[in-house]
Protein backbone atom coordinates (compact mmCIF):
# COMPACT_ATOMS: atom_id res chain seq x y z
CA UNK A 1 0.00 0.00 0.00
CA UNK A 2 1.60 3.50 -1.02
CA UNK A 3 0.32 6.81 0.30
CA UNK A 4 0.62 9.89 -1.94
CA UNK A 5 -0.08 13.16 -0.70
CA UNK A 6 -0.12 16.40 -2.25
CA UNK A 7 1.53 19.31 -0.61
CA UNK A 8 -0.65 22.31 0.14
CA UNK A 9 0.48 26.03 0.76
CA UNK A 10 1.34 26.07 4.22
CA UNK A 11 0.37 29.54 4.38
CA UNK A 12 -2.25 29.42 2.56
CA UNK A 13 -5.86 31.15 3.87
CA UNK A 14 -8.97 29.21 3.68
CA UNK A 15 -11.24 31.93 2.12
CA UNK A 16 -9.20 33.02 -0.44
CA UNK A 17 -10.20 32.18 -4.10
CA UNK A 18 -13.24 30.73 -2.56
CA UNK A 19 -16.14 30.75 -5.31
CA UNK A 20 -19.93 31.37 -4.65
CA UNK A 21 -20.04 27.51 -5.49
CA UNK A 22 -17.43 27.50 -2.51
CA UNK A 23 -19.53 29.50 -0.11
CA UNK A 24 -22.46 27.87 -0.49
CA UNK A 25 -20.82 24.17 0.44
CA UNK A 26 -19.29 25.88 3.39
CA UNK A 27 -22.66 26.97 4.45
CA UNK A 28 -24.05 23.71 4.14
CA UNK A 29 -21.19 22.02 6.00
CA UNK A 30 -21.50 24.58 8.31
CA UNK A 31 -25.28 23.66 9.22
CA UNK A 32 -24.31 19.96 10.10
CA UNK A 33 -21.99 21.21 12.27
CA UNK A 34 -24.34 22.71 13.80
CA UNK A 35 -27.36 20.34 13.65
CA UNK A 36 -24.37 17.48 15.24
CA UNK A 37 -23.84 20.60 17.85
CA UNK A 38 -27.79 20.97 18.55
CA UNK A 39 -28.35 17.10 18.39
CA UNK A 40 -25.70 14.94 19.61
CA UNK A 41 -23.72 17.52 22.08
CA UNK A 42 -26.63 19.61 23.28
CA UNK A 43 -24.29 22.38 23.59
CA UNK A 44 -24.79 25.87 23.30
CA UNK A 45 -22.00 27.69 20.99
CA UNK A 46 -19.74 28.70 24.02
CA UNK A 47 -19.39 25.75 25.58
CA UNK A 48 -19.10 23.79 21.86
CA UNK A 49 -16.46 26.33 20.75
CA UNK A 50 -14.21 26.03 24.58
CA UNK A 51 -14.49 22.09 23.88
CA UNK A 52 -12.85 22.38 20.23
CA UNK A 53 -10.54 25.04 21.59
CA UNK A 54 -11.75 27.80 19.38
CA UNK A 55 -13.65 31.49 20.45
CA UNK A 56 -17.49 31.12 19.84
CA UNK A 57 -17.32 34.04 16.98
CA UNK A 58 -15.43 31.46 15.22
CA UNK A 59 -17.63 28.99 15.70
CA UNK A 60 -20.75 30.94 14.87
CA UNK A 61 -18.63 32.55 11.57
CA UNK A 62 -17.94 28.33 10.53
CA UNK A 63 -21.79 27.41 11.24
CA UNK A 64 -23.00 29.94 9.16
CA UNK A 65 -20.54 29.52 6.30
CA UNK A 66 -18.82 32.81 6.62
CA UNK A 67 -15.49 31.54 7.22
CA UNK A 68 -14.63 27.93 5.24
CA UNK A 69 -14.18 24.93 8.08
CA UNK A 70 -10.21 24.61 8.30
CA UNK A 71 -8.54 20.80 7.70
CA UNK A 72 -6.96 21.36 11.46
CA UNK A 73 -10.57 22.04 12.89
CA UNK A 74 -12.13 19.79 10.83
CA UNK A 75 -10.14 16.98 11.70
CA UNK A 76 -10.59 18.21 15.44
CA UNK A 77 -14.08 18.02 14.90
CA UNK A 78 -14.05 14.65 13.54
CA UNK A 79 -12.11 12.89 16.12
CA UNK A 80 -14.34 14.51 19.31
CA UNK A 81 -17.51 13.62 17.93
CA UNK A 82 -16.87 10.22 16.10
CA UNK A 83 -17.81 11.68 12.37
CA UNK A 84 -16.62 10.72 9.18
CA UNK A 85 -14.30 13.21 7.44
CA UNK A 86 -16.26 12.36 4.15
CA UNK A 87 -19.85 12.84 5.90
CA UNK A 88 -18.57 16.27 7.10
CA UNK A 89 -16.95 17.71 3.71
CA UNK A 90 -20.02 16.31 1.81
CA UNK A 91 -22.29 18.22 4.50
CA UNK A 92 -24.17 14.73 5.28
CA UNK A 93 -25.05 13.86 1.72
CA UNK A 94 -22.58 11.07 1.67
CA UNK A 95 -22.30 7.45 1.28
CA UNK A 96 -20.30 7.04 4.27
CA UNK A 97 -21.82 6.23 7.64
CA UNK A 98 -21.27 9.45 10.46
CA UNK A 99 -19.00 7.87 12.02
CA UNK A 100 -15.08 8.13 12.16
CA UNK A 101 -13.21 5.08 9.99
CA UNK A 102 -10.98 2.52 11.39
CA UNK A 103 -7.46 3.62 9.73
CA UNK A 104 -3.87 1.79 10.38
CA UNK A 105 -1.78 3.47 12.71
CA UNK A 106 0.76 4.22 10.44
CA UNK A 107 -1.86 5.53 7.57
CA UNK A 108 -3.19 7.49 10.26
CA UNK A 109 0.13 9.06 11.08
CA UNK A 110 0.87 10.23 7.55
CA UNK A 111 -3.20 11.46 7.29
CA UNK A 112 -2.31 13.80 10.80
CA UNK A 113 0.95 14.68 9.15
CA UNK A 114 -1.03 15.90 6.04
CA UNK A 115 -3.38 17.64 7.97
CA UNK A 116 -1.11 19.38 9.93
CA UNK A 117 0.37 20.76 6.98
CA UNK A 118 -2.77 21.57 4.87
CA UNK A 119 -3.85 23.09 8.55
CA UNK A 120 -5.57 26.26 7.63
CA UNK A 121 -6.65 25.63 3.80
CA UNK A 122 -10.17 24.65 3.58
CA UNK A 123 -11.24 20.93 4.62
CA UNK A 124 -13.62 20.10 1.82
CA UNK A 125 -10.22 20.81 -0.73
CA UNK A 126 -8.06 18.65 1.88
CA UNK A 127 -10.06 15.63 2.72
CA UNK A 128 -11.63 14.27 -0.72
CA UNK A 129 -7.40 14.09 -1.81
CA UNK A 130 -6.68 12.13 1.18
CA UNK A 131 -9.47 9.97 1.24
CA UNK A 132 -8.96 8.92 -2.59
CA UNK A 133 -5.59 8.61 -1.95
CA UNK A 134 -5.80 5.69 0.98
CA UNK A 135 -6.40 2.15 -0.19
CA UNK A 136 -4.40 -0.55 -1.33
CA UNK A 137 -3.74 0.12 -5.46
CA UNK A 138 -1.21 0.22 -8.44
CA UNK A 139 0.23 2.91 -9.40
CA UNK A 140 0.29 2.79 -12.96
CA UNK A 141 3.73 5.01 -14.23
CA UNK A 142 1.59 7.88 -15.63
CA UNK A 143 -0.10 8.35 -11.81
CA UNK A 144 3.39 8.45 -10.68
CA UNK A 145 4.34 10.90 -13.25
CA UNK A 146 1.29 12.76 -12.38
CA UNK A 147 1.89 12.31 -8.66
CA UNK A 148 5.41 13.92 -8.85
CA UNK A 149 4.46 16.58 -10.98
CA UNK A 150 1.33 17.98 -9.11
CA UNK A 151 3.47 17.89 -5.70
CA UNK A 152 3.18 21.51 -6.32
CA UNK A 153 -0.06 22.08 -7.01
CA UNK A 154 0.56 24.58 -10.33
CA UNK A 155 -1.03 24.50 -13.61
CA UNK A 156 2.80 24.12 -14.91
CA UNK A 157 3.79 21.28 -13.19
CA UNK A 158 0.97 19.49 -14.49
CA UNK A 159 0.72 19.68 -18.24
CA UNK A 160 2.75 17.45 -19.43
CA UNK A 161 0.21 14.87 -18.15
CA UNK A 162 -3.01 17.06 -19.31
CA UNK A 163 -3.75 16.10 -22.55
CA UNK A 164 -3.81 12.56 -22.15
CA UNK A 165 -5.92 13.04 -18.92
CA UNK A 166 -8.81 15.35 -20.77
CA UNK A 167 -9.00 12.52 -23.36
CA UNK A 168 -9.94 10.09 -20.82
CA UNK A 169 -12.08 13.24 -19.00
CA UNK A 170 -14.35 13.33 -21.98
CA UNK A 171 -14.69 9.33 -22.24
CA UNK A 172 -15.78 9.12 -18.08
CA UNK A 173 -18.33 11.94 -18.92
CA UNK A 174 -19.98 11.24 -21.93
CA UNK A 175 -22.78 9.64 -20.48
CA UNK A 176 -25.28 11.81 -19.74
CA UNK A 177 -25.31 13.41 -16.00
CA UNK A 178 -21.80 12.72 -15.67
CA UNK A 179 -20.10 16.19 -15.97
CA UNK A 180 -22.94 17.34 -13.16
CA UNK A 181 -21.68 14.57 -10.56
CA UNK A 182 -17.81 15.37 -11.51
CA UNK A 183 -18.66 19.08 -10.76
CA UNK A 184 -20.37 18.73 -7.71
CA UNK A 185 -18.01 15.89 -6.50
CA UNK A 186 -15.16 18.75 -6.91
CA UNK A 187 -17.44 21.33 -5.13
CA UNK A 188 -17.38 23.70 -8.76
CA UNK A 189 -19.32 24.52 -11.11
CA UNK A 190 -20.51 22.99 -14.32
CA UNK A 191 -18.79 25.15 -16.43
CA UNK A 192 -15.48 24.74 -14.97
CA UNK A 193 -15.49 20.55 -16.48
CA UNK A 194 -16.96 22.15 -19.62
CA UNK A 195 -13.74 24.81 -19.89
CA UNK A 196 -11.37 21.86 -18.74
CA UNK A 197 -13.02 19.68 -21.76
CA UNK A 198 -12.42 22.07 -24.35
CA UNK A 199 -9.27 23.33 -22.89
CA UNK A 200 -10.33 26.75 -22.37
CA UNK A 201 -9.09 26.51 -19.13
CA UNK A 202 -6.80 24.28 -17.51
CA UNK A 203 -6.55 22.65 -14.04
CA UNK A 204 -4.53 23.15 -10.82
CA UNK A 205 -2.48 20.30 -9.58
CA UNK A 206 -4.69 19.94 -6.70
CA UNK A 207 -7.39 19.24 -9.08
CA UNK A 208 -5.84 17.41 -11.82
CA UNK A 209 -4.72 15.00 -8.99
CA UNK A 210 -8.45 14.47 -7.70
CA UNK A 211 -9.48 14.57 -11.44
CA UNK A 212 -7.13 11.43 -12.15
CA UNK A 213 -8.67 9.63 -9.04
CA UNK A 214 -12.01 10.34 -10.35
CA UNK A 215 -11.68 9.29 -14.11
CA UNK A 216 -9.45 6.12 -12.48
CA UNK A 217 -12.87 5.11 -10.54
CA UNK A 218 -15.23 5.88 -12.94
CA UNK A 219 -12.88 3.06 -15.59
CA UNK A 220 -13.11 1.02 -13.01
CA UNK A 221 -16.74 0.94 -12.48
CA UNK A 222 -16.70 0.31 -16.40
CA UNK A 223 -14.64 -3.24 -16.11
Amino acid sequence: MKIILAQFPHKMSASKGRTDADAVHDRKIGATLAFIRARDAGQSQAVFAKRLSISRGHLSNVESGRTPLTARLGWKFCWEFNCHPSWICAAGNSRHANVFPEIEANIMAKIEKFIQASATVPFRSVWPAVAWLIGPETESGEEMLLTNKASSLTSEGVKPVLPKLIERLKRATAMRGKKTALAKWLGVHRQCVTDWLSRKQEPGGEVTLLLERWVQSQEEGQR
